[in-house]
């Protein structure tokens, strides 16, 4: 079979989402941090005028400093090798369907695939509270959560 470019971007996308999927799914530790950390921006998402305090910390959750914090471990080259394994199996797993199947799809519907698929696995996603911050937070009108005490002035 001949590896068709829009295949090769359909076939692409689809292992790493299918990767990031089952890496959510079976780390609970992963999980439960993405939960709490997007439990958190939506609270923040929702008062209208932060401190600067709030500000700091909105950006930290979202975007964590990862400079200096790389550190060698031996252990990062069985891991390494894991994921390599992983994604050349799922790449092989998905072009084997591709040509079960004899779909040989053209560039306008591999674009199609890429814009759409993205956003219906973010629903299915916020649907267990782990997505990311993609674009449809700004679709969103965060309404603010009568807390009692909260802080109303900046």
């Amino acid at each position: 079979m001949a590896y068709s470019l829009p295949n090769m971007f359909v076939v692409l996308i689809t292992v790493h989402f299918t990767y990031h999927i089952l890496t959510v799914i079976f780390s609970k530790k992963q999980r439960v941090s993405m939960q709490m950390a997007n439990n958190r921006l939506d609270d923040l998402r929702c008062i209208q005028h932060k401190t600067l305090a709030e500000q700091k910390e909105f950006i930290t959750i979202k975007k964590p400093k990862r400079a200096g914090t790389f550190k060698w471990r031996w252990a990062m080259i069985p891991q390494f090798i894991l994921t390599m394994v992983i994604y050349i199996t799922l790449f092989r797993a998905y072009f084997y369907v591709f040509d079960y199947f004899h779909i040989d799809l053209v560039l306008w519907q591999a674009i199609l695939y890429i814009m759409v698929v993205p956003l219906l696995l973010n629903l299915l996603l916020e649907k267990f509270k782990v997505q990311k911050g993609d674009l449809s937070v700004f679709f969103k009108k965060y309404k603010k959560k009568s807390n009692g005490g909260e802080n109303n002035d900046s």
